[in-house]
């Protein structure tokens, strides 16, 4: 299956604040936490290839097709906008890599889900809702090895402008669940194949 994507995320040491939790939980429909491991092929100095066995039972390829430096984010809100393609594919376990290329990363995740109605606002849906187009806010917290960290991010997806659907649902996010004294600056905003890149996550 190959699924296109426009991406923002944003990586932080250690566990994640009790304000951005609030923050983010405060806000509508949130999803219940998923728990899982997936693991990521190291690929020294290559922060535009992502290649992940998800759970174990999927194998997930993605290549950063462009940045799209054109799309505003809104105040509080700030770091490269990344189109991406992914391929997908279901995997047995004896998948043949030596352990030893993979990094297995720990993710606790909650996620809120928004559509875009007929005007190009995005709407806050339940997680349950089945959407063709569309964009999640992800709050996910990170463990590699003895290393603890947290990440917040969003991912449009579906068809059209995929960066006018993930700009419409920044603006909806902060107007929903002001970010006050919360802000995701440039500095820490990567890729997951760029942090894992970063020496403290490897």
């Amino acid at each position: 299956m190959e699924l296109p994507t426009v991406e923002v995320r944003w990586f932080r040491a250690g566990p994640c604040p009790g304000p951005v939790a609030d923050w983010f939980h405060g806000g509508p429909t949130v999803s219940e936490p998923e728990r899982r491991t997936d693991e990521y092929l190291r690929l020294p100095e290559r922060d535009d290839v992502g290649v992940k066995r998800r759970a174990g039972v999927q194998l997930d390829l993605k290549l950063r097709t462009g940045v799209r430096s054109r799309v505003a984010l809104p105040d509080g809100l700030d770091g490269p906008v990344e189109a991406w393609t992914k391929w997908s594919f279901p995997i047995g376990p004896g998948l043949s890599v030596p352990d030893r290329s993979w990094i297995a990363v720990e993710k606790l995740r909650w996620s809120r889900f928004y559509a875009v109605s007929a005007d190009g606002a995005a709407v806050s849906v339940p997680a349950e809702t089945a959407i063709s187009t569309g964009c999640a806010a992800e709050l996910v917290e990170l463990a590699v090895e003895d290393r603890l960290a947290w990440g917040f991010g969003f991912e449009a997806f579906g068809d059209g402008d995929l960066a006018d659907v993930l700009a419409a649902t920044c603006r909806a996010v902060v107007a929903d669940t002001p970010l006050g004294d919360i802000a995701f600056g440039a500095a820490g905003a990567h890729s997951y194949p760029a942090w894992l890149q970063e020496p403290a996550a490897s």
